[in-house]
């Protein structure tokens, strides 16, 4: 958590392991998106979403960890 910051959700499991996820996400809007009188935006936006995820056993350490990244497709307008 020194290195991170504090986690976006902070999970109790079944067996009492923590489980710890952080998440970011960064938008910028598409070159093609700005459509005048019609709105900024319309066209959608990139996304990016990373996820990190650690497994804590009951001691403390570290059981095991994921890192995860998807670029979702985010339109906004009337498809």
């Amino acid at each position: 958590m020194r290195m991170f910051g504090t986690p976006s959700t902070k999970t109790l499991n079944s067996n009492g392991n923590v489980i710890m996820m952080w998440t970011h996400v960064a938008s910028q809007a598409k070159g093609t998106s700005f459509i005048p009188f019609a709105g900024p935006f319309i066209g959608g936006t990139n996304v990016q979403v990373q996820q990190f995820t650690v497994l804590l056993k009951k001691d403390g350490t570290v059981e095991s960890y994921t890192m995860n990244e998807s670029h979702p497709d985010v339109k906004m307008g009337g498809d």
